[in-house]
């Protein structure tokens, strides 16, 4: 009886060893993570480079759309555009 229990446990461990070893490998080949990992890394710095340009573009942004907001009321009112 000992034999067959030996045998027995044998061959569970090798199964179980075997699923183990598919399981890792099939994890390490898919790459699914790791691109949506790069997709957000771009996003951020695309993200950073605007927030940047933004801020040193303060002034001129400010300039153009309070131009913008004037010319919009001065539709709204009647009156004429501002001149540029």
């Amino acid at each position: 009886m000992g034999k067959n229990l030996n045998e027995l446990m044998l061959k569970i461990y090798v199964k179980a060893s075997t699923k183990l070893k598919e399981t890792f490998e099939r994890d390490l080949k898919n790459e699914r993570g790791a691109v949506a990992v790069e997709y957000g890394l771009v996003i951020a710095l695309v993200v950073a480079v605007v927030v940047a340009a933004a801020y040193v573009l303060r002034a001129p942004l400010e300039d153009f759309f309070q131009t913008a907001v004037q010319t919009i009321k001065g539709w709204m009112t009647g009156a004429s555009s501002p001149s540029t």
